[in-house]
């Protein structure tokens, strides 16, 4: 290797990115985590929708606290004059193959949770359309990593309206209020702080601060955005060959 090949974009790039993930490594080393020692951190169906569904029927001083809040967020773009009646609603999970499912007498939000896995055909409008939910307004929550679309053969003919795709990123906040409506549950904050590091990790947000700038600073002064996107692209087909 010549001393200028040494000094290529694409080497001063991997060979920073190798430092600092380097230094992330050690840190999660040193980062006990519940969830990834009992499940696999992917795991959407014993681990995700089984921590979410139990975030979401908990009480708080006799109220679901956690669950009024995750109705109020704005990312799930619940139209105007949608409500559930928190105490009184339904918290299902793994009911008629829905990963969650929040119903009361009058509307139903179905939950559909991605993390790896891919479209199955019809899925989403097969949720939309159950038999059980006909008689109620209903709304999908296409729950994944990074917010992306559901397929056109999953989506089939559910309204674009009735539809929002949610990161699991778009949580975060909802996971620190539950943290801090918490405040006489020490297990419960202890376990939700274990949880949000874990989503930080699947999001990519494991990254402090100062690294997270650092890099940023790495990618703009050896102009080697393009190849950035390309690498992510690359690694998102490796994830797909990887599960398939």
């Amino acid at each position: 290797m010549t001393p200028d090949e040494g000094h290529r974009p694409e080497r001063l790039l991997l060979r920073a990115a190798t430092t600092l993930l380097s230094e992330q490594t050690r840190q999660d080393a040193a980062s006990f985590n519940l969830f990834t020692v009992l499940r696999s951190g992917s795991d959407e169906v014993n681990l995700h929708s089984r921590f979410l569904h139990a975030l979401l029927d908990h009480r708080t001083e006799g109220r679901r606290k956690n669950l009024e809040a995750f109705l109020n967020l704005k990312c799930l773009e619940l139209r105007e004059g949608t409500t559930i009646n928190s105490e009184k609603a339904t918290v299902h999970r793994e009911k008629r193959d829905i990963d969650l499912l929040v119903a009361d007498e009058k509307f139903a939000l179905v939950i559909e949770n991605k993390i790896h896995a891919g479209d199955q055909r019809k899925q989403l409008h097969r949720y939309y359309y159950d038999p059980e939910l006909k008689s109620l307004r209903r709304h999908v929550i296409y729950l994944t990593l990074d917010g992306h679309e559901p397929t056109a053969e999953s989506q089939g003919d559910v309204p674009d309206k009735h539809l929002s795709c949610v990161s699991y990123a778009d949580l975060i906040p909802w996971l620190q209020t539950c943290h801090d409506m918490a405040v006489d549950e020490p297990p419960l904050r202890s376990a939700i702080t274990q949880y949000r590091k874990l989503i930080d990790q699947l999001t990519g947000g494991a990254l402090g601060g100062a690294q997270m700038h650092e890099l940023k600073g790495i990618i703009r002064n050896t102009g080697s955005l393009v190849l950035v996107r390309n690498m992510e692209r690359a690694a998102n087909e490796l994830v797909v060959d990887i599960v398939a």
